[in-house]
């Protein structure tokens, strides 16, 4: 087939194409934003990279080259495009193909990033060793699925460029299309496995978190977003089943993209939701969905009106540093999971886990002998200077 035949998309194609750059562009700003902020929340006022923030971080490159690739194949679509759309040949099809087909193994790995970024984040989370276990066997099931699949992207045809050689100008050989297609579907039924397991695994978690029912409600919608990226995938293999008797190829082919970019997207903006505990909770508060309720507590062992700290030992060594920080596993009082993982740098970067517990404590004021309070002698605060005692009278 000569390269230079016309080759118009058809009205389908353009349709889809504009949905897919919109769509796509709305969804990619706001994975931006919401990273930014999980960047900004990490590092300000305390640096507590860890490794999910990372991965997360590499996901994110990942993505950016991936929409870029899907965005540089339906390029005739973009104002910014000097040539006629009329005016398309057989060889600018297969550069668009070859775009969407280089775009494939950086999807592949953003998605397992994605997936391995939530798992790691709730490792650090989860105590139980049975679902610690469940967690390492899903993250190294995400290394293997994405090497599969990046595989048979590369190798599916030999040589490579056979993929995208609409013309049949270039000799080699490729899978039988049933071949082909069962590998796709077979790839695309584990990431809806996946997809659906990682929007569940928070459950688990939620269930824990002394939080105000709607406050884990809410949380606990936005992360089963993964369920649509689930949807997604449900798509993609119809259109996948469906292509072998579509009259119009490329149309189907841009639907395909979208869908992986949507799907892409959206795991990407679930991964950055539970890291913004905080000001998504600020949120809340100002609409009112959450109710924020002030007390008035004071540090472990302070009194109001004092610098200083009490407490008992118990025979065991302190820090007198007020506030006290006590390193507790599997406790259920942590208000939150941004404010639980909020120690000294050195235990955040090994990944421990630290709470700030504070005691409200009252001193009550008795009627004592004279006697008594003449006895009294001031006392040493834990920095070692004299600082006077409040005495009954």
């Amino acid at each position: 087939m000569d390269r230079g035949t016309p080759a118009t998309p058809s009205d389908r194609a353009v349709h889809i194409a504009w949905e897919f750059s919109v769509i796509s562009t709305i969804l990619l700003a706001t994975a931006t934003l919401l990273f930014i902020a999980r960047l900004w929340a990490r590092c300000f006022p305390v640096f507590r990279m860890l490794a999910d923030d990372y991965v997360c971080a590499v996901g994110y490159v990942l993505v950016v080259i991936n929409t870029s690739l899907f965005f540089k194949s339906v390029e005739w679509i973009f104002p910014s495009w000097k040539g006629d759309r009329a005016k398309l040949t057989i060889a600018d099809m297969e550069k668009s193909a070859f775009w969407g087909i280089i775009a494939q193994p950086f999807w592949a790995w953003s998605m397992a990033m994605v997936k391995i970024s939530i798992g790691l984040m709730l490792l650090r989370l989860e105590s139980d060793r049975p679902w610690r276990r469940f967690l390492w066997a899903m993250i190294a099931f995400q290394v293997v699925l994405s090497a599969y699949n990046m595989l048979t992207q590369l190798f599916g045809c030999i040589p490579l460029s056979e993929m995208w050689d609409i013309s049949d100008n270039v000799p080699g050989k490729c899978w039988p299309y049933h071949v082909e297609s069962a590998s796709q579907v077979t790839v695309q039924a584990f990431v809806i496995l996946t997809d659906w397991i990682y929007a569940l695994l928070p459950i688990n978690f939620l269930r824990k978190v002394q939080r105000p029912l709607r406050e884990r409600a809410v949380i606990g919608l936005l992360m089963s977003l993964g369920v649509f990226a689930g949807v997604a995938s449900i798509i993609k293999i119809k259109q996948i089943l469906a292509m072998k008797r579509s009259r119009d190829v490329y149309s189907d082919i841009i639907v395909i993209e979208m869908w992986c970019s949507i799907e892409m997207l959206t795991g990407f903006i679930v991964s950055c939701v539970p890291c913004l505990r905080g000001p998504f909770q600020r949120v809340l508060e100002h609409y009112g969905i959450v109710t924020l309720r002030q007390t008035t507590t004071y540090a472990y062992g302070q009194y109001p009106g004092t610098e200083y700290a009490t407490h008992v030992t118990s025979g065991k060594k302190c820090t007198l540093n007020p506030p006290l920080r006590m390193k507790r596993i599997g406790s259920s009082g942590g208000e939150s999971v941004e404010h639980i993982i909020t120690g000294s740098e050195a235990a955040v970067k090994n990944g421990e886990i630290w709470c700030t517990t504070e005691v409200l404590m009252e001193e009550e004021e008795r009627h004592k002998p004279p006697q008594a309070a003449q006895s009294r002698t001031p006392g040493l605060s834990w920095s070692g200077r004299s600082t006077p005692r409040h005495t009954s009278r």
